[in-house]
């Protein structure tokens, strides 16, 4: 037993000793090995040395027949069976006291088999890279333990798709500690530095520790390379003001790069090696009970600025006092290549104010914004008159940046931003500030149309009006970055109805929904909470819910009287809801799938006294997943709530890409949930056998892959019928990657990398497919003749041994 192994075992020991209840219930786990010639699966007992979790902790290793003994206190469980970086198997279990269970386990190794880990950086601190980084050095670590790396498979630069740019495992070496450390720093900063026109944004790290687990993980940066130079100055209101010492606030808008700074004596500060992006800044002081304000949005995307802002209370503001002021500066970043783009044409003109955002008859105002880099401001007075509790806001948000500039995460990232003050005091009541590209996953996010629909939020003003008539104050913002083209509008105004529907969230924060086949229904359901602001002694009278596609109505899903079944009332007028296939069946016929979006249509009635009022809203920015076509040959095992569920894009591209696939194993799971695989939740990722299957080989991806091990091993010792097989093998892998690599909707492909394995070296699959032979630990180089071979697009490693993996570019 191994050192690391043998310390799980006294811990988990230990752990079991101390924790253990005065009952228990026993669970008897028998692993097999997967065979997909049979119907049940069930293979071969996995024998000794596979390792047993419970809840994600070591429980235990099994016997020479497969099994593993387990006394675990009433609950639920998960229980997982694993081989590191080849197969897994679980199950999630109930036990009740003195309760005593079998438990059957499966080794799928069609599965992404990777710890879960996290990946450090000590030069990346608050996400920002600095461009003069000395050096780079990386660990991945497990409950705050550095995990001791052996084996380095791949650091990449990525997109924020995952999409490799540029391959730098050879730039990196693993200490004796398993540190990641960089060993040609410029190298690597010149990487960096090409890969901002790619939109590169993180470092994607791969490695294999002693005991063969595979560790996975992408560090997200920003490259810190402006200077960021900020300037107070006060208001015209109050000259006076003291700019020493106070404190802001500089957020890069959709991302979780934050700067808490103070400024100096003379209000001022500068930062170097500042990453480039949409700022936000924030700053607020009090002097004679009035409120001041330094509040903005800019744009560093090309270059070193020097921000002026001017410290504004109310007054200041309907003065009409500028807020901010910009000028480009000479930086350390006018000596480097960064590109600039060229001049873009969009593919869809603006809609040139003609699908603004509507009111319903209460006090508005709306904004465009214009000139690149111009914060746009336009300002409303709201009178409040005594007495007056709470006051709804409401604001909608559209762009035409939506969806060609907003869906691969452009540099035309427009900002805009909506502010409440109270006159009285100078008091904030509401601020939001956003910018386009983080609506694709973050509130409000964007509708099919590029709108938000309304957001309404309720503003308690009850001690601002408590005595006398007062008024607030609202500011609407509006900036385009990078060009002029294609604005972002913003309308915001109060709401006076008597029913208001809102978006709050939904479960796991849901961005595919997966829609079954006619007759079929969700396994898995996801809840919307939706705010359905009501005068207090209103009653909902009626509740109705479409789905919508593109072309308009997919299916009515919820028709019914008041809350309940699907409808659940949890106080503080939100609802939660039901929004797929889980009381009515589906009526949607999805072969072909019939969108590609899908939004959700509500319709909530109320009844105050004999007044009838409603309110209809909808909310979208969903991706639809839909079963894979039928006639695509299947392996593996199958997993609770589907394991096929593809976008409309990747079904379209399996019609018609036959001749690529060989039998499919897993695309997504239900609604986009983890089923085993680092990515794989968005539709777009597949997973099938190898092109090449040895004699019998067909009982699995990973029996193939040992076959082929085998194979290697032989033809070393002189087998020539081996020999023949090992060729075969790269000859028709060959043949086969390079054609699906040239389909130009394949982004990248992972494949075997061949783990060390008795005289085979780490790395042996992949050096016979891009070299056409293999250096074993042991004795002379094996040649098979068939040269060199290499596509940039294929990355090899360790948990793709046993199949294929196909990402596409939807």
């Amino acid at each position: 037993m191994s050192r690391s192994v043998l310390i799980m075992s006294i811990t988990a020991l230990l752990l079991a000793v101390r924790i253990a209840p005065a009952t228990t219930g026993h669970v008897t786990v028998r692993v097999y090995n997967l065979d997909d010639r049979k119907s049940d699966k069930v293979g071969k007992p996995a024998g000794s040395g596979v390792v047993v979790k419970v809840d994600g902790s070591f429980a235990g290793l099994t016997d020479s027949k497969g099994v593993l003994e387990l006394d675990l206190p009433p609950g639920q469980h998960r229980v997982e069976a694993v081989v590191p970086s080849k197969s897994m198997g679980w199950a999630d279990v109930t036990l009740s006291d003195g309760e005593s269970m079998p438990l059957e386990l499966i080794l799928d190794d069609g599965k992404d088999v990777v710890e879960p880990t996290t990946l450090e950086a000590t030069e990346i601190p608050n996400g920002v890279l600095p461009y003069s980084f000395p050096t780079l050095s990386m660990r991945f670590v497990k409950e705050g333990e550095a995990i001791r790396l052996k084996t380095l498979e791949a650091v990449d630069l990525v997109d924020a798709t995952g999409a490799p740019f540029v391959r730098m495992g050879s730039l990196f070496r693993v200490t004796e500690k398993g540190v990641i450390k960089a060993t040609k720093p410029n190298k690597i900063r010149n990487h960096v530095l090409n890969g901002l026109a790619a939109g590169a944004s993180g470092i994607r790290v791969v490695g294999v520790d002693a005991e063969g687990f595979t560790h996975e993980n992408t560090i997200a940066y920003r490259l810190g390379i402006l200077d960021l130079e900020v300037a107070l100055k006060v208001p015209p209101s109050l000259p006076s003001l003291n700019l020493a010492g106070l404190p802001l606030t500089i957020e890069v808008l959709g991302t979780n790069t934050i700067y808490q700074v103070v400024t100096d004596q003379a209000g001022v500060l500068t930062l170097k090696e500042f990453p480039m992006g949409v700022l936000a800044f924030r700053g607020v002081t009090q002097a004679g009970g009035v409120f001041y304000y330094a509040s903005g949005i800019a744009d560093d995307i090309w270059g070193s600025i020097a921000v002026t802002l001017t410290m504004r209370s109310v007054t200041d503001i309907k003065a009409g006092v500028r807020a901010i002021s910009v000028e480009h500066i000479a930086g350390p970043e006018q000596t480097l290549p960064i590109p600039r783009p060229a001049s873009r044409q969009p593919s869809v003109p603006g809609r040139n104010g003609a699908l603004l955002p509507s009111g319903d008859g209460e006090d508005t105002v709306t904004v465009a914004s214009g000139p690149e880099g111009a914060m746009i401001e336009e300002m409303l007075d709201i009178p409040l008159k005594k007495g007056t509790k709470t006051i709804t806001l409401k604001y909608e948000v559209c762009t035409d940046e939506y969806p060609e500039y907003v869906l691969p995460q452009s540099e035309f990232n427009d900002a805009w931003a909506v502010e409440v003050y109270a006159n009285s005091t100078g008091a904030t009541l509401f601020s939001k500030s956003m910018n386009v590209n983080s609506q694709l996953w973050s509130a409000p996010t964007w509708q099919g149309d590029g709108c938000t629909g309304d957001v309404t939020t309720t503003l308690n003003v009850e001690a601002l009006a408590k005595s006398a008539d007062t008024s607030l104050t609202m500011l609407v913002r509006s900036m385009n970055v990078s060009d002029e083209l294609l604005p972002t509008y913003v309308m915001a105004g109060l709401s006076h109805v008597d029913i208001d529907i809102d978006f709050v969230s939904i479960s796991d924060n849901r961005s595919h929904i997966s829609v079954p086949r006619s007759g079929q229904h969700n396994t898995y359901q996801v809840t919307m909470d939706i705010k359905a602001t009501k005068p207090k002694d209103a009653k909902f009278t009626k509740i109705k819910m479409t789905l919508l596609g593109e072309g308009g109505d997919l299916q009515v899903l919820i028709d019914q009287t008041g809350v309940g079944g699907s409808v659940v009332d949890r106080g503080n007028d939100i609802l939660r809801v039901i929004v797929t296939m889980s009381q009515r069946a589906s009526a949607v016929n999805t072969d072909p799938p019939p969108a590609g979006a899908l939004r959700y249509k509500f319709r909530i009635d109320v009844k105050r006294k004999s007044d009838e009022s409603y309110d209809e809203e909808e909310f979208g920015g969903y991706t639809g997943l839909w079963g894979m076509p039928q006639t695509v040959a299947r392996y593996g095992v199958r997993d609770a709530g589907g394991d096929d569920w593809a976008k409309r894009e990747t079904y379209r591209w399996l019609q018609n890409n036959t001749g690529l696939i060989t039998r499919v194993d897993d695309i997504s799971g239900e609604h986009g949930r983890n089923i085993g695989h680092q990515t794989h939740d968005r539709g777009v990722d597949i997973d099938m056998f190898h092109y090449y299957t040895l004699p019998g080989g067909a009982v699995s991806g990973g029996a193939n892959y040992d076959l082929l091990r085998q194979a290697l091993i032989d033809a070393i010792g002189g087998n020539q019928g081996q020999a023949q097989q090992v060729s075969a093998w790269i000859t028709t892998s060959r043949t086969s990657l390079a054609s699906l690599v040239a389909n130009n909707n394949v982004g990248y492909v992972y494949y075997a990398i061949g783990s060390a394995d008795g005289i085979l070296p780490d790395g042996w699959a992949r050096d016979l497919l891009t070299r056409g032979r293999v250096t074993p630990t042991v004795g002379d180089e094996y040649n098979t003749g068939l040269g060199n071979w290499n596509r940039q697009t294929i990355t090899y490693n360790a948990v793709h041994n046993s199949h294929i993996h196909i990402h596409l570019n939807y």
